[in-house]
């Protein structure tokens, strides 16, 4: 703001009007500014990042997040123990002698990390999803995923599979804590296969790729549970098909799956909230209009689909997320590989379309983002800014407008990982984001632990 001077004309006033008008605006001026002094709360972020695996024989990798509702101090992280077939730290050129674990669990297993002092101190054990002495034929464990309801209920899906098979079967399993990880159920099969428990040999379909990259939501209103997963059985028709089930009992039972009318790209992450399910995919091929992505809901808990065809270009790996706090408002990512996400938004369950906003570091290209909203409708991103010769550092954008603008994009790594070494190939899917009304905390997989990769967890707080 410029005040006026003495010497300058306003509007042909007397000299002495002049004055009075110049010193009631500055008294008017030192009055308010202690007041927008106070309305404007500074943010201070604090980012950080800490080793949470610390794993001295496995490679672990594609983590997921998410903290109690209930008791914010309560968070727990699943991730992924890859057991480099029977002998640990092989891929290190240094073999061990295998644990209990390793020896049940020859190709990969599932572990978990719980805390209940907002990450101070952690406590990790194996993921009780697949039990050898009751099934030692599913004795393997991958892609799991961890979201709490409302009340602190924790539910956790993860994808059993047999060494023996392992192009041909698997099944996806579900647990649940009512006491933040404590303790679990008994696991329950979301989707049965050919040889696990609940398995129906008869509608096995032959020769197939094993069941893959499922995906868990859930819906913050309904408490329903939502998984999209490939597996062939679902219709019969051959490879590649993506279906989707749901369950209104926490998990004991699943609704028989559906297939969801896609192109064969796998499964892809999907959101719910207010009784309304949606993802987005890209449509089958001879699909009428423009190369762009089907916006997919259910408001009978995964029984059925609307299609809606939007302007959204067929990018690759679509995530949907829905805003807990606005009824048919969600966002849809996509990473069409030239160095930005894009954000995607909507208020009307897909009629309409805004965006995109652009969200990336210069320099690098991003790799495993995930896309989240927290209870309170901030909207943030995770992903590992991989630069030309493989090296990576974990990023997070928060935004307080369901991604029509981003106040920060904040670097959570100290230190950028090296690059995977190039014979590894499988074992570290994804990487993970969660929010709080106040935080924004993530997970990944690094390799600043001595050779191997580890889980590395951090955050930051959001702004008011």
């Amino acid at each position: 703001m410029r005040l006026a001077h003495p010497s300058d004309s306003l509007g042909g006033m007397p000299s002495r009007h002049r004055r009075a008008t110049t010193a009631a605006a500055i008294a008017l001026l030192c009055a308010t500014a202690p007041a927008l002094a106070a309305g404007s709360k500074a943010w201070h972020p604090q980012p950080f990042d800490r080793n949470l695996s610390a794993d001295a024989s496995h490679e672990d990798g594609e983590p997921s997040i998410a903290v109690n509702p209930a008791n914010p101090k309560n968070m727990i992280v699943i991730y992924l123990r890859n057991n480099d077939m029977f002998v640990p730290n092989a891929a290190k050129g240094q073999p061990t002698v295998p644990s209990a674990n390793d020896a049940e669990q020859q190709i990969q297993g599932c572990d978990y990390a719980v805390t209940f002092d907002a990450g101070r101190t952690w406590t990790r054990k194996p993921l009780p999803a697949n039990d050898f002495s009751s099934n030692p034929v599913q004795n393997n464990c991958s892609d799991s995923i961890v979201v709490f309801d409302r009340r602190g209920t924790a539910y956790v899906m993860a994808a059993a599979y047999a060494s023996f098979a392992f192009v041909a079967d698997g099944q996806y399993r579900l647990i649940s804590s009512r006491d933040g990880g404590r303790t679990w159920s008994k696991p329950a099969t979301v989707a049965p296969g050919m040889l696990g428990p609940g398995s129906h040999p008869q509608n096995y379909d032959g020769v197939r790729t094993y069941d893959d990259r499922p995906w868990l939501t859930i819906d913050p209103q309904t408490r329903a549970l939502f998984i999209d997963g490939t597996q062939v059985r679902a219709d019969g028709s051959g490879s590649g098909t993506v279906y989707l089930t749901g369950s209104t009992d926490g998990g004991t039972t699943w609704s028989d799956p559906i297939i969801v009318p896609a192109a064969y790209l796998g499964s892809a992450p999907l959101g719910a909230a207010f009784g309304t399910l949606a993802l987005t995919v890209k449509p089958p091929s001879g699909e009428a209009g423009c190369a762009c992505l089907d916006f997919l809901t259910s408001t009978d808990n995964a029984r059925t689909l609307r299609r809606i065809h939007t302007t959204i270009p067929a990018d690759g790996g679509p995530q949907t997320v829905a805003d807990p706090t606005h009824k048919g408002t969600f966002a849809v990512m996509t990473n069409p590989g030239n160095g930005d996400l894009l954000v995607y938004r909507t208020t009307d369950t897909g009629k309409t379309w805004h965006g995109p906003t652009h969200v990336g570091v210069q320099g690098s290209t991003p790799v495993k983002p995930w896309i989240a909203f927290s209870p309170s409708g901030q909207l943030g991103i995770g992903w590992r800014a991989t630069r030309a010769d493989g090296s990576y550092a974990f990023y997070v954008a928060a935004s307080a407008n369901g991604g029509q603008s981003f106040y920060t994009t904040m670097r959570l790594s100290k230190v950028w990982s090296p690059a995977a070494p190039p014979f590894y190939v499988a074992g570290d899917d994804t990487s993970t984001v969660t929010l709080t009304k106040d935080h924004l905390y993530a997970a990944w997989g690094d390799w600043r632990g001595k050779g191997l990769e580890d889980i590395w967890w951090g955050g930051l707080r959001l702004r008011s």
